[in-house]
């Protein structure tokens, strides 16, 4: 198959005519035998060239025109190089080896759902290509194939009229969950969002999640571009994890490389028998200075002092009776004690008080 080269849509649809097609196949064939080329496998070869370039020119042409009359809800096929990731994708990372197992898959069994695309548009070197909403994966383990050459795709019928909106759509799709976005592209997505619905209660309705979840997810991205780069290289997508691996290096930068580099040894493990990332931080974080409490300070003085018991005369016993009870009243110089006795206490106090009046 000859190597694509980017046409003017008016001229692709020229060739729409066979006599022309033919005619331009037969220019093609012409010069051979007018330069004396009578053997007939130099005629033959070129005479095959002349069609097989003219059967490509007639596929373009009938790929062209599907393109051009594909209208929304409409399923329909191109070439791979027809689609293109689209520009606004907030999702920028896919690892290498879900994509090759995507193409053996598709080698293995074919394309079992179309592409879900934008509908048709134009580059700045005015080239038209399909932009990609749900598909990316997919169509990254098309172009790394030699064998998987024509997508069939359909033309999303939703409303993609803001980026707010087709950020949404690309989230809730995420490529058939086929592979978990990394965090801080999904924080990344939330920003978006939010910046064009006004809100982050606005996304977290859009996607039907907790409000909590986007502000927490979305917090991730004021974290130090040391961590964020640490997470990219690191596959961390925990975002208590990261937010503690960025208090460890507050307090000590050696110590927080100390803690990625043994939660990455964790991750490789595949016994099962390593702590978990968030048992591994905690560790960490125990090893950090406690803060200082923020209690209210108590003077020493205060402390040591020792309170001074009244002086006998001036204690001023009252009884006071109710319906179930005897209460008794001890008033001192500036202040009232109140609480209940028994019979027993009260003779006790009684017999007392007859002692200290002697």
């Amino acid at each position: 198959m000859s190597k694509r080269t980017t046409t003017d849509t008016d001229a692709m649809l020229a060739f729409m005519d066979n006599d022309s097609i033919h005619a331009q196949g037969e220019t093609n064939v012409i010069p051979a035998i007018a330069h004396g080329a009578k053997d007939p496998k130099i005629l033959n070869g070129q005479l095959n060239k002349a069609m097989s370039h003219n059967e490509e020119l007639q596929r373009l042409v009938n790929e062209q025109k599907e393109m051009l009359e594909a209208k929304s809800g409409d399923t329909f096929k191109a070439h791979k190089s027809r689609f293109r990731t689209d520009k606004n994708q907030y999702r920028k990372t896919i690892k290498q080896e879900t994509i090759d197992l995507r193409q053996k898959q598709m080698e293995s069994k074919g394309q079992l759902a179309p592409f879900l695309v934008l509908p048709l548009t134009t580059d700045e070197n005015g080239e038209l290509y399909y932009p990609i909403l749900n598909g990316n994966t997919r169509h990254m383990a098309f172009m790394q194939s030699d064998i998987l050459q024509e997508v069939e795709a359909k033309i999303f019928t939703g409303d993609v009229s803001n980026i707010g909106n087709k950020t949404i759509i690309q989230m809730l799709l995420n490529d058939e969950g086929s592979e978990s976005v990394p965090i801080l592209e999904r924080a990344e997505g939330y920003r978006i969002a939010a910046e064009h619905f006004g809100s982050q209660q606005a996304v977290a309705d859009e996607l039907g999640i907790d409000k909590g979840r986007v502000s927490a997810v979305m917090g991730l991205l004021k974290l130090p571009e040391n961590i964020q780069v640490i997470s990219k290289e690191n596959d961390i997508n925990d975002a208590k994890v990261l937010k503690a691996i960025a208090k460890v290096q507050v307090f000590n930068e050696e110590l927080a490389k100390q803690l990625v580099a043994e939660l990455k040894v964790n991750s490789d493990d595949v016994t099962g028998t390593k702590p978990s990332a968030r048992d591994t931080v905690n560790k960490y974080l125990s090893k950090l200075p406690k803060p200082k409490s923020k209690g209210k300070k108590t003077s020493a003085k205060k402390e040591n002092k020792k309170e001074k018991l009244p002086a006998m005369d001036s204690v001023n016993l009252a009884l006071a009776t109710t319906n179930t009870k005897l209460v008794l009243n001890i008033e001192l110089k500036k202040k009232i004690a109140r609480f209940n006795i028994t019979n027993e206490m009260l003779d006790t106090l009684i017999e007392q008080r007859k002692e200290l009046e002697k």
